[in-house]
């Protein structure tokens, strides 16, 4: 399934830049259709034979000594960049479809097996690794951390995949077009890929402190959720509200030490 959702991915990626491509296409079908409007507003030049020419037969050259083509039906192909359209749209809606749904689907197996696995660890556990760490801390991070594992793996692979695809055909796309203009973005190229590694790195090792501050505040509301009647007899409520405070406000000051 991973296989097939990948391959709908590259897919999906390579239609942003055909779109480009045929968005290209219509613009210089545009141009040369209003080229062709203004060069005949000369009456002393008409076409012959696809191509601008004076009366005297000799045809009209730009200053690149290039010829200027006419007799485009503008209307007939607008009809077909529209059908262009229509069909990437179509695929890409398709493609999309299968990819996001093989991903999920694979993403929902592998965190069910992941619950077992850890659920089947803990229970090999010895009873004096229970008095070192909570109860609650535990049901947090299989929960949590399994949530955000989830969020990882499931539609964002096939979206990574996606972008991937889209950056490799989007240069393709760029050298056939113009690859004058493609070697000045690939001159900057290195410095756009140290910021993203910069900012993953940053977002994983922010990450990482969030979890393990939710852990902790999740295993004070257990412990005071498991022994209310405890603490309503001391009248503790308030010291441990405060308590679960402190450690809900550490998912903010964690985030910047």
């Amino acid at each position: 399934m991973m296989v097939v959702g990948s391959f709908c991915s590259l897919v999906h990626g390579a239609a942003t830049p055909l779109m480009l491509l045929v968005y290209g296409m219509m613009t210089n079908t545009f141009v040369e259709y209003e080229v062709e409007i203004l060069e005949l507003t000369d009456p002393n030049k008409t076409c012959i034979n696809n191509t601008i020419s004076w009366m005297n037969g000799s045809a009209v050259q730009r200053p690149d000594n290039t010829t200027i083509y006419c007799g485009v039906d503008i209307e007939a192909e607008m009809t077909n960049f529209a059908l262009y359209y229509i069909g990437i749209g179509v695929g890409v809606l398709i493609l999309s479809f299968f990819q996001i749904t093989f991903w999920v689907s694979a993403a929902a197996r592998q965190i069910q097996r992941i619950r077992k696995t850890y659920f089947r660890k803990i229970m090999r556990m010895e009873i004096g690794w229970f008095d070192c760490n909570s109860v609650g801390e535990l049901n947090t991070r299989m929960s949590d951390d399994i949530n955000k594992i989830n969020n990882a793996i499931a539609d964002q692979v096939s979206i990574f995949i996606e972008r991937i695809s889209t950056f490799i055909f989007g240069f393709m796309v760029g050298f056939i077009g113009g690859w004058k203009l493609t070697l000045v973005v690939i001159a900057v190229s290195p410095l756009l890929g140290l910021a993203a590694g910069l900012m993953a790195m940053a977002v994983a090792r922010l990450t990482g402190r969030e979890l393990k501050a939710y852990a902790k505040a999740g295993a004070v509301a257990d412990e005071v959720l498991s022994s209310i009647r405890t603490v309503a007899a001391f009248g503790g409520e308030h010291k441990e509200a405060e308590r679960y405070f402190i450690k809900c406000k550490n998912l903010f000051t964690s985030a910047f030490e």
